[in-house]
């Protein structure tokens, strides 16, 4: 009995401490912050580093250069490194041309001594066929191009009657301003905390330039995220740099998508 309740005693401290382990794991994933940190770049080539850590365990680092590199650690330990396959584009299309000229020749041959064997009625009863063959191509072209094009336009106003219908009803209404909300609680908890974003842009065409803008404006309004930008009339020109710095905690993204989950327009608009 004495063994029975060591071996039973042994075991509950075993249990609790792997149960500890999981909730300190659980805990930590859900409320220690994965921290992000991003430089970018663009001045005549585009330059970009991007580093995403968590309690500094797990690591991964992606950058761009002319190519592309991703590696992620574990500590300090390098659990995935992305390898470029080295590959002779030039020799492999050359290869390629070869075998399609070889091809080409083998039929042309082929062809030609065809043509020779036959004889004057059989040419001409293989023109007729042929000419005979692409213009009901073409008819029944013309005909399937008239079917979609009556087919789209009924299915344009299907679309429109629904569109108007979808925008008119109250529930989809409400369930519009539940996501926006939702997702400008998703931008507040993702946004940077400390950043700056440089740009110099210009458009030939100054009303293309004055819809930028006013697109930058409205971003500015949704995520209050604020840039240095300098308009440039006239002339196109695309320059600037970005620096992004911040951290996101996964427990307050998972209530946010649990708050859109239990919504109930939210899934009668799935449910459709």
């Amino acid at each position: 009995l004495h063994v029975l309740l060591l071996i039973l005693k042994i075991t509950g401290i075993v249990i609790a401490c792997i149960l500890g382990l999981v909730i300190l794991v659980v805990t930590a994933v859900l409320f220690v912050p994965v921290r992000y940190k991003v430089n970018a770049d663009y001045h005549d080539r585009f330059k970009a580093q991007t580093k995403v850590s968590w309690l500094g365990i797990l690591r991964l680092m992606i950058s761009y250069d002319e190519e592309l590199d991703i590696k992620a650690k574990a500590f300090f330990i390098t659990v995935y490194k992305e390898e470029k396959p080295q590959i002779k584009m030039a020799e492999a299309v050359n290869e390629t041309k070869e075998d399609v000229q070889n091809v080409k020749e083998a039929v042309s041959e082929d062809e030609s001594g065809n043509i020779q064997n036959r004889s004057f009625f059989n040419k001409v009863k293989d023109k007729c066929f042929v000419i005979y063959t692409k213009i009901k191509e073409i008819i029944k072209l013309i005909r399937d191009t008239v079917k979609k094009i009556s087919g789209a336009a009924d299915r344009l106003k299907e679309k429109v009657s629904k569109a108007k219908e979808f925008v008119t009803d109250e529930d989809n209404k409400a369930l519009f301003h539940f996501l926006v909300e939702q997702l400008k609680a998703l931008i507040k908890v993702i946004k940077p905390k400390k950043y700056r974003i440089n740009a110099r842009i210009g458009f030939e065409d100054p009303a293309t330039m004055g819809k930028v803008l006013a697109y930058v404006s409205i971003l500015y309004g949704m995520s209050g995220v604020d840039l240095s930008l300098e308009p440039v009339f006239g002339e196109n020109v695309k320059e600037g740099s970005i620096f992004l710095k911040g951290n996101i905690r996964i427990f307050t993204v998972l209530v946010i998508a649990l708050r859109v989950y239990r919504n109930e327009q939210f899934k009668k608009f799935i449910s459709r």
